[in-house]
Order: C-alpha cells, then structure tokens, then sequence
C-alpha cells in the first residue's frame, strides 16, 4: 500500500516545512517514551481524534501514556489528527499516518484505543483509521487488524458509532486496560482469533463489544435497543469502572513537554474526580460520580517533582468543582510559599462562585494572575434552581468583586442558552447580571475593565436528569441569540456557538445505531474536522441524514417519553434511573436538590462508599504533616561530571564572574582578533579562566552569559518561539533560575539567534540570558545538555558584557550547506558561477500582502561547489532582516527542485574590528560607542 519506511520517513520529512505547526508531527518530545520493538509483545497506539494541542492537554490522556509504558512488555505510543493541510498532503501522496514515538502505521500496533472527548470528533476517527490503514468497519477487521477500542464520555451512548469499533471501555481506565491488555496478549501469544480475544474481553467487566448484540425497536420512541445476540455470553448491560480510591493510581509525575504551546500548556494536576454539585445538564456530573479526592500529600509533592521534572512555570490544580476540594487552600498556600520566588504562577480550574474566597484569590494572584473565569450559567435565579447550579447572584457579584478587587481587570462569564422551560425573560436575566459585573468591575478598575460573555447552547446528553428534553429549534436559537447580541452593554465581548455544530452534537448525543450509515456517508462527502467551525459544513450532514432517511431534527429537538427504553441504556452508568426521573420532575418545578457534601442523595449503588466507605476515607481539610519535598535550589553548583560530553569548548574556569559595568579585561584582546575565527573561541576561553580567578563580585550583579548550541534532527521543524521555549524549559529543569521581566506577565529573559527557516539544521546557534548569581562554567553544559530534548545540545557558554551589541543585532553572516536531489555538480557549478558573475538579481517578497523588491546578489557574500556536488555558500544580514536561503536555491535551481533541498546552517559570524568572529567573542566586547 505505502512505499518502504525510509522511503514514506523522507515524504514526510519533506511535508512538514509546509504545513501550519510541524511540532504538531514531530515527536522527540522531553519525557516521551520510546521502546525498542523487540523488548515488548503488546504495542498500543492511544490515539486521540483531535489536533496535538488538544490532545496533549488532556488529563486522562496524560495517565494511561504514562500507565502503560510503565508495563514492562507494553508500549504506548502517541497518534493525534492532522491539520487539514497534511492531511490532504498524506492523501495526496498516499502516505501513511504515524505515531510520533516510532513513526510507523497505525495499522502495525496490536491495539488502537481512541479517546472520545466530543461527538463531533467520529469523522476524525475514521480519518484516522483510514489513513493509519485499518478498515473503518469492525466487520470488516480480519486477524491482522488490530483492535480498535473507544473511551472517554461520548461512548455513554456509543452507538451511533457502534460500527467503527471493536471495543468500548466504559469508565475509569486504571485498572480496566491494564487488565484487557494482559488478557489480550495471553490470548494471542495462545493463537487465539480476535473474536475470541473481544469475546473474553467482555467478561472482565466495563467492556462493550456491540457485534456481539443485536438490536430490537423499542415500541414508544422507535429506538433500536442492543440485545445480546443468540449464543453470546455478554452482559445485557455493561457496568460502568469506577476506581474508589485515586491514591492507588498516583497521577504521572514526568509528563511529555510539547514543544510548542498547547491549550493547557502547565503542569495540570488532578485534584479530584467526579463534582458533588449536580448541575442537571452536566454529564461529567454524573458519569464520574462519586467524588473522590487525592491525597494533598500526594498532589503536592507530586506538582513540585513534575514542575522540576518539566521545566513549565505554571500548574494548576485540576477538577471539574476545584474549590470543593476539602484541603485546596492550606495545599495551594503551601505550593505557593514555594513557588512565588521562582515565579511560578498558579491557575485553578472550575471554580463553584460559592468556593471564592478572598484567601485563594490572594493565593493565586501571587505571581502573576492567570485569567479569571466564572460560569454562571443562567441569568435569571428561576433558571439556575432549573439547573440546581446551587448559586445565587449575590454569590456571583461576591466572587467577581472579590476578583476585581484583587486586580483582575478581565473577565470570562459562560453561559447557557436554550436549557429546558428556558423564556425570552431568562435570557434577559443574562444580560442583566453581564451588566453588573462591568458596572462592578468599572467602579473597582475604571475604563479598562473588561467583560467576555460566551453563550454556549444547551445539548441533551445521556444519563442526566435532561436527557428526555429536546433542545431549542435554529429559529428559537437565533432568536435568543440576536437578543443578547441586540442588548449586551459596550465594553462586553460576545461570544456563541453556531447553531449547527450543536445541533450535529444534540444529534449525535441522542441517537441510535442507526446513525452509524450516516456517519460513513457524511465521511465519504467530505465531513471532517467538524468541531472547527471552519471545516464544519452542515450541508453535508443535512443530506446524508436525508439520504439514509434519518430524521435528524427528531432526534435533537424531540423531547423523549418517560417510558421509553434508551439505546445508550446498553450501558450502566451506577446511576439509578429512577433517581434521575425525580430530578427531571424537580427540574421542572425549579426545584433545587443538596450538593453531595451537604447530604447524600441515593443517586447510585456506591452511595455507601460515599458516606462511610473508601469515599469517605480519603477525604481531607488539611494536611496534619509538615512538607515533604521542596523545588531544589536554582544552580549548578552540584552538578554530575564525567558524563562523557566533549567539553573542550567550554570554560575551564571555578566561577563567572559578575558582569556589570565596563572593565579592562572584558575587552577581547587584539592578539585574539588576529587569530582565524576558528581559532579565536578557544582564546577566548582561556582568557575567561584568568578573569574568573580575579574578578571580584559586584553589590546585586546581573550576569549574562551567551551559549552556542546545535539545533539538528527533529528539533529542527522547531520555530523561532519553540527554540525560546524548549530551551528555558531546559534550563528550569536543569536548575537554572533565568531572571524574568517585570510587570503583568513575567517572562524569562532570554534571546536567540536570527530564526531559522523550519526543516534547516544547525551546527551554529546562540543564546543569551541573565542570570542573578553565577553558574559553574565546568559542569553547566553537562548538566544542561542531560535536560535538552532531542536534537538540542549546547556546545560552549561564556559570560558576557551587559553593553555589547544585542545578538542578532551583531551578527552579520550565516554560512550554509545545501544537497539538492537531482540537480548534477555540473548544472550546479553553471548556475553559480551564473548568478555570481550577475551585477544583481532582483527577488520579490510578499508580506502581509506588500510586495517589496531587493537584490539577492547584494547579501550573497560567497557561493560554491563542493566536490560532493554540494552548495556551500554565505549569506549577509542586511536591513531586511535574515536572508532566507530558500530565496538562493530557487534562483539557482528553481523553486520546486529547492524545496527538496536538505539545508544546514554551518556558522554564524560577528563583525568585529574589521574581522569576522563568533558571537561569543563578540559578546565579550563593548559597543564601539562604549570602548
């Protein structure tokens, strides 16, 4: 089907530059695991249907890497969906889509597990099946397929995509996968057939196998019910996994750094599981009941060693009701007397209005305030007691108040249109209270204060008291959404939902088997990447609805009888039915119903684990023990040796010594100036080592240093910003403490070398950063380099002046290496001595749609033909900024033969005294203005 592995390695190598985001396929990540072929027997891709930055944001995703790479014979790797533009690219080319640990087919794992965090993410699923190579129906899966699983909240009601999968876990994974995994390779090592394996698999409880049910139409509604199918021995309902105590699963300490930024780009850490509020329209509310609660001592030591293990300067204490966690703010005063003099900041998820205190708002604005969000819900009191979201507007002002009083100047309000018995006065109510919150925050913060208000619209989901509500028609939906566009104050930002994605989600959430062929159809038209609102077209859903005579607008908006069977009630979520009939009754007269911590309900069968069981047992208001870890010290003074690093470019010297005024021995002597510029580092250096032993330190010094390091393998699909990222990341981790900037946003204060074009390797990039105390030039490369991701290694650091040239501002020349497929030495040598012989070659740029026309042959210094048949030539800085080599290469050998050039940067030069050297000799000078 696809060409050899190095072959389809190289196409895809060659994509990458011109797709948005590289780092998204790259892999090679700090803390990614990878594990030779022959040491395991099992190999699990956990594959999530949603771009890289989505995916690797998410916690449960989080855990089960690290919990499965943690077997010994089991090996998890990583596959996420591409962006539109690769995607086409590996259609285009037929080439395969792979993980980013061993970059191979999805279709050579023996397990493929996706992870379901939002219907609209099917179409992705079959896109990445499809393109990993396994067929997109279980039926269809002979013995070399491997089994395709689904996880996560959507599979409560797994049945509109029944079809694409083998098995369905329902719940926590713990203990359910390791399980399924173990018995899976038993039985294959045993010649087993995959029918075998999937049957034996379900009888270990959690797991849904649908081929093995048929189904039967339920008389009321005319849904299609699962039935075990004649002669299967499968549960007629599939009882959700519940893990009762999380302290037995520690949450993953070493998580993968990405290498760009990600939605939750922090350490997040996960406080507890499940929420005791009850908001009728929340399915998490309800699927991951009960709440259960870590152990403070556990999430404490566990953050400090993951923020040492990742080099992030935030983390957040994660849970879908975070200030009901019973211990949260002795913990986080704990975090945080640690954290503020590294200037590691804090953000706290899902925030309840009744949780807000003026305690943990003092808590986490101590480093810098990481945004301020409140989820109302509902504007009128009326339709909060709709949705029991036990919260009053005296309580939502108190919150806000509290914020803006602290300084928070912007504010996020989410709400929800379209909720059951909902009237055009409830959306009233919504605009209402936005107003009050400006007018609170205008009086406490003045003209700058901001509001965002974000309407999303209500979808029944399974299991919750609404399940049997249809949601509002488009008609009804634009009309409340034109409203609050028509009435929300200036100074507030609105922000909604398109009615179709909803209405797709309202679909899909509510629907049976029978939407599986709809699906497929939607998928062969076309349908993918639908929850971005760019890619969404509800026209092509509308008629694959039609064609397989599906009443869409029935399943989404009809509300469903009480005595109707539910297709989704295949599955046993431990929450009782009849208690769910009372809340929907409730709902109905504005009725409010106890949080689980003021009484316990009887909503479920663990009730008793809840009220005197292991629930209760791990429940915590303070810590009752001193602190067991602490963040290490911030240097290198310790630092291992004899690791086997060449260090013969770095310092020799004890100590750098501080740098902050002028003196006679930081000027670079003329005898170093005179020697070749490969010579000149190695004086350098020497000289370093004397001033070292007698400098003598300055009252509150700042010492910069400048580094060079190699940027090579897939570390070179990383941009300008990732290279600033991936290396202070490095430095945290190796403990190293960066000065950072003042104001509302710190940042670390730290430079690089002109950007590079993503896809070109260098030999020859350089950093500078400040520090306020010295580091330990003989030991700082080997420890540095021992928390560098992959490709990244720096080769020499030396303290530099405070006022020498910035660096990109002094560097004046790049020197490159190009090879060229299918170009010969000699059509080269013409084009060359061609271009060189030229007065000048004119070369047009487009920038934000400007044109601007400069001569190349100006900022090529030299240019020739090695005798391997390969381009060496240098380019000048100039006032256009950083020469692009593409520019070079096109014009020699035209533009499509350039863009399979493989390209290197060899060196980097500053002008100095009339000579070229390296920028680390030129940090070491003053500004000419300055000598």
């Amino acid at each position: 089907m696809w060409p050899d592995r190095a072959e389809y390695l190289n196409a895809l190598d060659r994509l990458l530059p011109k797709v948005e985001k590289p780092t998204r396929y790259v892999g090679g990540e700090w803390n990614s695991v990878v594990k030779d072929r022959s040491s395991v027997d099992c190999r699990v891709v956990l594959a999530f249907p949603d771009v890289y930055e989505i995916g690797m944001s998410h916690l449960g995703f989080r855990i089960l890497y690290s919990m499965l790479n943690q077997i010994d014979g089991v090996a998890a790797e990583r596959a996420f969906m591409p962006w539109i533009d690769l995607l086409r690219e590996l259609r285009a080319q037929d080439l395969p889509l792979v993980t980013l640990e061993s970059r191979e087919p999805l279709c050579d794992f023996d397990v493929v597990g996706f992870s379901l965090q939002y219907e609209l993410t099917v179409t992705n699923m079959l896109a990445m099946l499809e393109q990993g190579g396994i067929p997109l129906l279980a039926k269809e899966r002979t013995e070399g397929d491997p089994l395709v699983l689904a996880g996560g909240p959507v599979v409560f009601n797994s049945e509109p995509f029944a079809d694409f999968v083998d098995l369905i876990l329902v719940g926590d994974a713990e203990e359910a996968l390791p399980e399924m995994l173990a018995l899976q390779r038993t039985m294959k090592r045993d010649g087993a057939t995959r029918l075998d394996i999937v049957r034996a698999i379900t009888q270990l409880g959690g797991w849904y196998a649908p081929a093995l049910y048929t189904l039967e139409t339920e008389p009321v509604m005319g849904f299609l019910i699962p039935r075990p199918a004649p002669g299967e021995n499968v549960p007629v309902r599939v009882q959700r996994r519940v893990v009762y105590d999380l302290n037995q699963y520690p949450f993953p300490e070493n998580i993968v750094v990405p290498h760009s930024e990600i939605v939750h780009d922090r350490v997040s850490w996960e406080l507890m599981r499940g929420c005791p509020v009850g908001c009728r329209f929340c399915q998490a509310g309800y699927i991951y009941r009960p709440t259960r609660q870590r152990d403070p001592r556990d999430v404490r030591d566990g953050v400090l060693r993951s923020l040492e293990s990742t080099g992030y300067d935030e983390f957040s204490l994660t849970s879908l009701n975070t200030g009901e966690y019973g211990s949260i703010l002795p913990l986080l005063k704990e975090l945080m007397d640690q954290m503020e003099p590294r200037k590691i900041a804090v953000g706290l998820s899902s925030l309840h209005a009744t949780t807000m205190t003026e305690s943990l708002v003092e808590q986490v604005k101590r480093v810098r305030k990481t945004g301020f969000t409140i989820a109302p819900e509902a504007g009128s009191q009326r339709m909060r007691n709709v949705i029991n979201k036990n919260l009053t507007e005296d309580d939502i002002l108190r919150a806000t108040g509290l914020a803006y009083k602290a300084g928070w100047q912007s504010m996020k309000l989410y709400f929800m249109i379209g909720q059951p018995t909902e009237v055009m006065g409830d959306v009233d109510g919504i605009v209402d209270l936005t107003a009050k919150i400006l007018k609170q925050g205008r009086q406490s913060g003045g003209a700058k204060v901001r509001v965002t208000l974000s309407a999303s619209t209500f979808v029944p989901k399974p299991f919750t008291p609404f399940q049997w509500f249809g949601m509002d028609d488009e008609a009804a939906f634009r009309a409340k959404q034109d409203h609050i566009k028509r009435s929300v104050p200036r100074g507030v930002e609105y922000r909604y939902h398109h009615h179709g994605e909803s209405w797709l989600e309202g679909v899909l959430s509510r629907a049976d088997r029978s939407v599986g062929p709809v699906i497929l159809k939607a998928y062969r038209a076309g349908a993918v990447l639908d929850s971005w609102g760019e890619h969404f077209h509800q026209s092509i859903w509308r008629e694959a609805f039609e064609a397989c005579a599906v009443d869409a607008d029935r399943l989404a908006t009809q509300p469903i009888s009480l005595q109707a069977e539910l297709p989704w009630e295949v599955i046993d979520p431990l929450i009782r039915r009849k208690w769910l009939e009372v809340e929907y009754h409730r709902a109905l007269e504005a009725g409010t119903m106890a949080t689980c911590v003021d009484a316990c309900t009887g909503c479920a069968p663990f009730s008793v684990e809840c009220v005197k069981g292991e629930v209760a047992a791990n429940r915590w208001e303070d810590f009752g023990v001193v602190s067991s870890k602490k963040l290490p010290a911030f240097n290198v003074t310790k630092a291992p040796k004899g690791r086997g690093e060449d260090l013969s470019m770095s310092a020799p010297g004890p100590a750098a010594k501080p740098i902050g005024c002028p003196t006679s021995g930081d000027i670079v002597t003329q005898a170093a100036l005179e020697l070749p510029p490969d010579e000149q580092l190695n004086a350098l250096l020497l000289e370093v080592k004397e001033l070292s032993k007698s400098e003598k330190p300055m009252v509150a010094p700042i010492y910069r240093y400048r580094a060079k390091f190699q940027k090579l393998g897939r570390s070179r699909f990383l941009g300008h910003l990732d290279m600033v990222r991936a290396l202070t990341m490095a430095l945290r981790r190796a403990g190293v403490q960066v000065l950072y900037t003042e104001g509302f946003k710190p940042r670390p204060k730290v430079a690089l070398s002109p950007a590079l074009s993503l896809g070109v390797a260098s030999h020859a990039e350089y950093l500078d950063f400040d520090m306020a105390a010295p580091i330990e030039l003989d030991s700082f490369l080997v420890t540095v380099n021992d928390k560098m991701p992959e490709g990244l290694r720096l080769i020499a650091i030396v303290p530099i002046e405070l006022q020498s040239m910035a660096l990109q501002e002094s560097i004046t020349l790049a020197q490159y290496r190009a090879r060229i497929p299918n170009v010969s030495r000699e059509e080269l040598e013409r084009s060359v001595e061609q271009f060189l012989r030229a007065e000048s070659v004119l070369v047009t740029r487009v920038r934000k749609g400007k044109e601007k026309t400069f001569d190349l042959r100006a900022v090529v210094e030299t240019a020739h033909v090695e005798a391997d048949g390969a381009l060496s030539f240098s380019l000048k800085f100039d006032v256009l900024g950083s020469p692009k080599h593409s520019e070079l290469l096109g014009v020699l050998v035209g533009e499509e033969r350039a863009a399979d050039a493989e390209v290197e940067r060899l060196e980097l030069f500053s002008s100095l005294a009339e000579r070229l050297v390296s920028p680390l000799v030129a940090g070491r000078t003053l500004r000419p203005s300055l000598a």
